[in-house]
């Protein structure tokens, strides 16, 4: 039946007690060390989860880890009275449970194999060990046989000592040994094992998306969690970070330095020196360098968004260009739009924000502030300097800026030369 519950002590000590939060909560490639071991867990057929912890200072953060499938998790304090009672009750019953006693990534390959060794072996308990025989403190054993087996646990639940006293029995136990390394397992247990299980998971990822077609240049300096999804033929530049399940196109250009969070990229895009958050691109967009793109944007095909543009909330229509040094917040900018240079949409009274349209084939002209709501009709155009608040009419042009006076004389008249000038 395999691997059908699991029990995961997250009672540790921090990171050699230099961090406030339990090492299960600390990061590898923007997903905690518990999301790893649940995630291979789930996968490997484990639908009930157990987390013995130390108190309730991080329950929420804890159970927030496992898949949400999961339907959330048994919660058990590591100084109770009654635990041996309370795990005995969870783990009885047909199938096995995986016990993982101290953090590490293993796969559910690996988890499988060993399920699969234990249920064939006839062993009270599988260990599993990496190829040097290093302990994983992972651990798998047949629910029918929980009672025999947590009496040989102390209060401590210590696997390690209850198999010495087992084999002293000459009670069948059993070892299943995986690679060192992501392929495998990695132990957690340290600041230099953290800093190694990172670095082993950049390049198992990094691989993984080689072997699909995706050119990544420097994967030692590249960081792409283990949602993301990466099309055939595109490029990876140094410095990229893509989190929280992005999904990049084929024949795209990523980069350099470039931070993408949740967020959709098109095929043929270009992502240079920027930040995407929350946000999606059409086909052949090009984005950068230098730009910013808050939660809520859209970049329709062919879109332009350039060096020093921040765009907010705002929709940008097919072949609309936003070269540079503009902020488009809470707008709707239809297609074939010219957004000049210093532009402004003034979306926020210190109330409320409210929408600016911009209607297709506009042209903004440079250093135009529109303040919402308002409307530029198609076609329309807005003489450079002019502060907008008013509906432009399509085709129209607004000029909405004070005629220029010269005033002969002026200077002479008002500033004379400084003395010993």
């Amino acid at each position: 039946m395999g691997c059908v519950r699991a029990v995961i002590w997250a009672a540790g000590s921090p990171v050699a007690g230099a961090s406030k939060k339990p090492l299960l909560l600390h990061e590898i490639l923007f997903q905690p060390v518990l999301r790893w071991i649940s995630g291979a867990l789930y996968a490997a057929g484990a639908r009930a989860f157990c987390l013995v912890r130390a108190d309730g200072a991080w329950d929420e953060r804890l159970c927030a880890c496992l898949p949400a499938e999961a339907g959330g998790a048994l919660l058990l304090d590591a100084g109770s009275g009654t635990l041996r009672q309370d795990l005995l009750a969870f783990a009885d019953g047909a199938g096995d449970t995986a016990a993982v006693t101290r953090p590490l990534l293993v796969t559910a390959h690996a988890v499988e194999a060993m399920t699969a060794a234990h249920a064939g072996g006839g062993q009270l308990l599988t260990e599993l060990l990496t190829d040097d025989e290093r302990r994983t403190g992972f651990y798998c054993f047949a629910g029918a046989a929980a009672g025999r087996l947590f009496a040989f646990l102390d209060g401590r639940f210590d696997f390690t000592l209850a198999c010495l006293a087992m084999r002293e029995r000459g009670l069948p136990l059993g070892e299943f040994f995986v690679s060192d390394g992501a392929g495998g397992a990695v132990r957690v247990t340290t600041p230099p094992e953290l800093d190694a299980a990172r670095r082993a998971m950049q390049r198992a990822v990094a691989a993984r998306h080689m072997r699909r077609g995706v050119t990544i240049l420097d994967p030692d300096h590249t960081y792409i969690d283990a949602d993301t999804v990466i099309g055939r033929d595109t490029t990876i530049l140094p410095g990229v970070i893509l989190r929280d399940g992005c999904e990049i196109g084929e024949d795209c250009e990523i980069g350099p330095h470039a931070l993408l969070r949740a967020s959709a990229v098109g095929d043929g895009c270009a992502v240079i020196a920027s930040h995407l958050h929350e946000s999606r691109l059409g086909r052949g967009v090009r984005v950068g360098p230098f730009a910013y793109l808050r939660p809520g944007s859209v970049v329709e095909d062919g879109g332009k968004v350039g060096d020093f543009v921040e765009l907010k909330n705002a929709h940008v229509g097919a072949g609309s260009k936003i070269p540079h040094l503009s902020y488009v917040g809470d707008a709707d900018v239809g297609a074939g739009v010219n957004i000049g240079c210093g532009s402004v949409t003034v979306n926020y009274d210190g109330r409320v924000k409210r929408r600016t349209v911009v209607e297709d084939g506009a042209f903004i002209g440079c250093n135009t502030n529109l303040v919402a709501p308002v409307t530029v009709g198609k076609g329309a155009y807005t003489a450079a300097g002019s502060t907008v608040t008013d509906a432009v009419p399509p085709g129209a042009l607004a000029i909405a800026r004070a005629r220029q006076e010269n005033r002969e004389g002026w200077v002479a008249r008002r500033r004379p030369p400084r003395e010993g000038t």
